[in-house]
């Protein structure tokens, strides 16, 4: 190691171990879980995160209308719904199964729930109506897809119900909205039995949107229809008449698996909090224990020194533990990019030289102490690392703000990579009065995350964009119900985003899922569940910390897989309906990661592989992890996890471990694993260590099992 780098790591030593203290604090106090587990209340009634609702009159206009419909007054039934009007943006009504859906989207649904004479009765009083709009639609093509939009969900069952739906489907179409244009096509085939329009036809145009948008799974099921019932059928699209079967087959070139952004080309999808690694990317294990480079991060007279300045205003036995809480770290080939809660800094990955920092070290331990003192407990997933490009982006709380009566006010700083230069602040221009949850989620040259703005609870979704930090778009999504900590002060919970097919997810970790529409910026639904609220109380001595991996949202194929934070329940969702698939009942200190189509990872003190379909576990094995902030690597049939013991390795197939490495940083909990060409780096609580690895030497796993 560097003298240089040497110094830089004893003077830091200080600093982050109180840094570290701060955070730790939270395992000194009873957590309360509110609504958790069989008893607790219905997922409307949950005491969880809270969307934006329509009025009541509005509610009660679809109870009169469902009440009438029961009794076959047609004229009374289709007058209630006549006093629902298109509703205010983003704001939703009760659906079904805990949902909550935008009012257009429920008026559609219970016209389709009307029988026979019903639907007969509607066609009846709104033929006319409906032709008209339709025409004066064709006559004009401002807003064609808005007004569509209206057709199609006031006036589907009429006789024009099905050419407004092909209509509206060619025209989102035309405008890149694949996703939402199949579904108009998936309408007419599955709710307008009668429709003129050609099934053939319509399955065509499904495929083709699907194409479009790369769901190849749902291709792949279109196509299989087409050969199966309409084989030589031809179909008018594009001008011409074609086999349908011959056309689709065309759209059938080579193409990837769907796969979110980071993954090896050719492996299969993952998420989650994991790393994939090509399968032929070389030997994870080092041949040696003994590190190229090491940054310590604490030791133990560090932290006697936080616990003795605490302890001379009575706070010390609140400092707890310090061994939790693992920086926020990102790697490339050039540089690892360390977010110290806080303290932002970039090392070179072949040296570990200190190449920049956002500050100094010095004065770190009065800053933290004071921060217990006031009543803040630093959560350690508030800071993030983004590297995109040759910038990084991060999220911190400066350490200079001392106004803990409010809720934290959390900063984006977009860094030159190289040099650690400001590109952009949030903390002027309009982003200044946004405070910022969770990790970003670059799409392209815009990035989304979440936000409340100052002295507001309310959670936000932005569009922002990367090289100049200007709002793009905004979407309110609701209120959290917020935790506190031994002070009253209130906190909220850390959610997480994923960005799939046009769409966005927010998983709110606060007791609901939303998906926003990232072309219209609107909610599309949300579905409500029981969530967890935690409420600290310090009762003047000390208990253990408890190890809590992450909520985590999933995508793979069709369905999105989910688990709060700290809540004992895995959920299956189609977001296409939507729908609930399925539930499980799991370990709430759990969290949850794919590694193929068919089974998922529930990792925490234990690791488990559950087979998704027939919710089956297929073997579990205890680990030596004792920090939620964990993320494992995964690299062909082989999960690798940093513990207190070192790296262990097991076989994904049999739940067989293999070997271990013990590596060099023997004080830890565990924490993160990355991997570059030449350098495996393991990032815990007390230091960052990086070992020589690829031409440098390394190991292959075997069967042989740790001992």
């Amino acid at each position: 190691m560097s003298r240089s780098m040497m110094q830089f790591c004893l003077s830091s030593v200080v600093a982050v171990a109180a840094m570290l203290g701060a955070s730790s604090a939270m395992g000194q106090f009873v957590n309360v879980q509110v609504a958790v587990g069989d008893d607790a209340p219905t997922p409307n009634t949950s005491p969880g995160f809270s969307v934006h609702k329509e009025q009541r009159p509005v509610w009660d206009a679809f109870e009169d209308f469902e009440r009438y419909r029961d009794k076959r007054a047609w004229e009374k039934a289709f007058g209630a719904l006549a006093k629902i009007d298109e509703g205010k943006p983003g704001h939703l009504v009760p659906d079904k199964d805990g949902f909550l859906v935008p009012t257009e989207l429920k008026v559609r649904a219970e016209l389709l729930s009307l029988p026979p004479d019903g639907r007969e009765a509607y066609r009846l009083f709104n033929d006319a109506k409906a032709a008209q709009m339709l025409k004066a639609v064709n006559a004009s093509t401002p807003g064609e897809i808005s007004a569509l939009n209206k057709l199609v969900n006031r006036y589907f069952i009429t006789s024009v119900g099905d050419q407004a739906a092909d209509q509206l489907g060619d025209a989102l179409f035309e405008a890149g909205d694949f996703s939402n244009a199949q579904r108009c096509w998936q309408l007419i085939i599955d709710s307008y039995p009668d429709s003129s329009i050609s099934v053939p036809l319509l399955q065509t145009k499904r495929a083709m949107a699907m194409a479009r948008y790369g769901q190849w799974e749902q291709f792949e099921e279109v196509r299989a229809i087409l050969h199966d019932r309409y084989a030589g059928q031809k179909v008018h699209i594009g001008g011409q008449d074609v086999v349908a079967t011959d056309f689709v087959d065309k759209l059938k070139s080579p193409h990837e698996p769907e796969r979110v952004p980071g993954n090896a080309p050719g492996e299969p999808a993952i998420s989650g909090f994991a790393t994939r690694l090509p399968s032929a990317s070389g030997p994870l294990f080092p041949s040696t224990d003994q590190p190229v480079w090491q940054i310590p991060l604490m030791d133990p007279q560090a932290s006697n020194q936080l616990v003795a300045q605490l302890g001379q205003s009575g706070w010390a036995n609140m400092a707890g533990t310090f061994t939790q809480a693992v920086p926020a770290t990102a790697v490339d080939e050039k540089r690892i990019y360390v977010n110290w809660l806080g303290i932002c800094f970039a090392a070179d990955m072949k040296t570990g030289k200190l190449l920049w920092r956002t500050d100094t070290f010095g004065d770190m331990t009065q800053k933290m102490a004071q921060s217990m003192m006031q009543g803040t407990v630093i959560d350690p997933a508030i800071y993030t690392t983004t590297p995109f490009a040759d910038k990084v982006l991060f999220t911190r709380r400066s350490t200079e703000n001392q106004n803990y009566n409010e809720l934290p006010m959390t900063r984006l700083h977009c860094l030159n990579a190289e040099n650690g230069k400001a590109v952009w602040k949030s903390d002027n221009g309009a982003l200044s009065s946004w405070g910022f949850l969770g990790q970003p989620v670059i799409a392209g040259e815009v990035f989304y995350m979440l936000a409340h703005a100052s002295g507001n609870q309310e959670i936000s979704l932005l569009c922002i964009g990367l090289n100049k930090g200007d709002i793009r778009w905004k979407s309110g999504l609701g209120t959290p119900a917020p935790s506190t900590n031994y002070r009253g002060t209130p906190s909220i919970p850390c959610p997480c985003i994923l960005v799939r097919s046009g769409k966005i997810m927010v998983l709110t970790n606060n007791g609901a899922l939303l998906q926003v529409d990232a072309g219209t910026h609107e909610v599309e639904w949300a579905l409500s569940y029981p969530a967890f609220i935690e409420q600290q109380m310090y009762y003047g001595y000390a208990a253990p910390a408890s190890v809590i991996a992450p909520g985590e949202l999933i995508s793979f194929g069709p369905m999105l897989y989910l688990k709060e934070y700290n809540t004992n329940q895995m959920l299956a969702v189609d977001p296409t309906g939507p729908s609930v698939k399925w539930k499980r009942r799991i370990d709430p200190d759990v969290g949850i990661t794919c590694f193929d189509g068919k089974n998922m990872l529930l990792v925490g003190s234990e690791i488990e592989c559950l087979d998704c379909d027939s919710r089956v576990l297929n073997w579990d094995i205890k680990t030596n992890v004792h920090t939620g902030s964990v993320r494992p690597v995964i690299q062909g049939d082989w999960m690798y996890l940093f513990g207190s013991h070192g790296i262990d390795s097991i076989r994904l197939s049999t739940g067989e471990p293999g070997p271990r490495f013990k590596g060099y940083d023997l004080q830890s909990d565990g924490g993160v694993i990355w991997k570059t060409s030449s350098r495996l780096v393991t990032v815990s609580s007390r230091a960052i260590t990086a070992y020589a690895i690829g031409q440098q030497g390394g190991t292959a796993p075997t069967t042989a099992p740790a001992k």
